[in-house]
């Protein structure tokens, strides 16, 4: 399931349009979701876009 990048691409633009998250932030959580990953390790801002997300837990890694 990872090589298929149109079910990547596909995902992404689903969970952009859905949530407002940025493109490449968007891929990136897609793919995640694909290989069925728990946890999304970041350290974007809290405040970001990406936190919005619901295809994978997005986590901070600074406190």
């Amino acid at each position: 399931m990872f090589n298929d990048v149109r079910l990547i691409l596909e995902r992404a633009s689903r969970e952009a349009a859905r949530s407002g998250v940025s493109a490449m932030d968007s891929f990136h959580l897609a793919a995640a979701h694909l290989l069925s990953a728990d946890e999304f390790l970041t350290i974007e801002n809290p405040r970001k876009s990406i936190y919005r997300s619901k295809l994978v837990k997005v986590v901070y890694l600074y406190r």
